[in-house]
């Protein structure tokens, strides 16, 4: 119920934001929706897919070694305090997204809109259970003002710290090549033949994202082939794909900026990301494309902001607050995201 209730207040309060463009509004709003989303995520107890796995290494230091150093060190911190599970989790998830909202108020002028996207997927997908990618995709997206600077060294630096949360997050170096323009066919017929190459060699990527993870490779690749879904695959891409033909339809304006066109080429990698590597595992395609596709949250709102047509705006931002909700619906399905407090572990 949670959930929902969130989702309908982060919604009406980015329609109030596409009326107002104030940006004082949206910094403030964006502000207590930053509180709530540390408080939902933090005062959580037995929430989330992998919450048995995480809890198990807070008690467990030698189950924690197997995790990458970033995570073991705060992890390991706050256990040896013998400070309650729940502090932990107000202290990690306040980091993750003191990076992410950064990021959203520096790249988009509908910032609530912006927060309602997260909110409905990566968040409770990330933040709720695997708190690791989620510290890390936070740290890439920080990581992006690195890239429209061109300060490489900042750049590798902040990627290898985001590796130290989640060992992945290494792809995210392929950014710093990206053009900020529309790919020339040279620059294309590369990509192809890096992802031909990646698909020849897939079971050794599978290996190196799953490293360290709470799950080893073989699990991924092979005991989920049973489960894959060829209609779960064909909805990924399509609703994927809805940003895509709005900014085909509208997105000239948008596009003039070339940090804009940086954006929505990373957001296209990580398209392409997901369309080839979601059938080696449905898991590793959403976790490896979510390093790319959560720049979604904030070109929506700029592609909004750019059109001049109200009735366009309305219809796009309807549009994506209706996905936004339908993704929550799934998650309030799942039993295992069933909502309890644990303001106890604090005492």
């Amino acid at each position: 119920m949670i959930y929902i209730v969130v989702a309908l207040m982060l919604s009406s309060l980015a329609y109030v934001e596409l009326v107002n463009m104030s940006r004082r509004y949206s910094v403030i709003s964006l502000f207590f929706a930053l509180i709530i989303f540390v408080l939902i995520a933090g005062l959580r107890n037995n929430v989330g897919a992998d919450w048995v796995s995480y809890l198990n290494f807070y008690q467990d230091l030698e189950e924690a070694a197997r995790l990458e150093v970033g995570y073991e060190l705060i992890n390991n911190f706050f256990s040896n305090l013998s400070a309650p599970y729940t502090i932990f989790l107000l202290f990690a998830n306040f980091m993750a997204l003191s990076f992410m909202f950064y990021f959203i108020k520096n790249n988009t002028k509908l910032m609530l809109l912006a927060a309602l996207l997260l909110f409905c997927d990566l968040y409770l997908y990330y933040n709720l259970s695997g708190i690791r990618q989620a510290i890390a995709i936070s740290i890439t997206c920080y990581s992006i003002t690195y890239v429209i600077s061109r300060q490489f060294y900042k750049f590798i630096l902040a990627v290898l710290l985001a590796s130290s949360f989640h060992a992945s997050a290494l792809v995210f170096i392929l950014v710093y090549y990206l053009p900020a323009r529309l790919p020339s066919f040279k620059y294309i017929s590369g990509v192809g033949i890096l992802f031909f190459v990646a698909f020849i060699f897939r079971e050794s990527i599978a290996e190196f994202i799953t490293l360290y993870n709470l799950k080893d490779a073989t699990y991924y690749v092979k005991n989920q082939q049973s489960i894959i879904s060829a209609n779960s695959y064909i909805v990924g891409i399509l609703k994927r794909s809805i940003l895509v033909v709005a900014l085909a339809l509208y997105g000239r304006r948008y596009l003039i900026d070339g940090n804009n066109y940086l954006f929505v080429n990373v957001y296209l990698l990580g398209l392409l990301i997901y369309i080839s590597t979601y059938n080696i595992s449905p898991d590793i395609g959403v976790r490896l494309s979510s390093y790319f596709t959560i720049f979604e949250i904030v070109i929506v709102g700029g592609l909004i902001s750019s059109i001049r047509a109200w009735s366009s705006r309305i219809v796009i931002i309807t549009t994506f607050v209706c996905v936004a909700l339908y993704k929550i619906i799934g998650y309030m399905n799942d039993d295992s995201y069933n909502y309890q407090l644990a303001l106890h572990n604090i005492l």
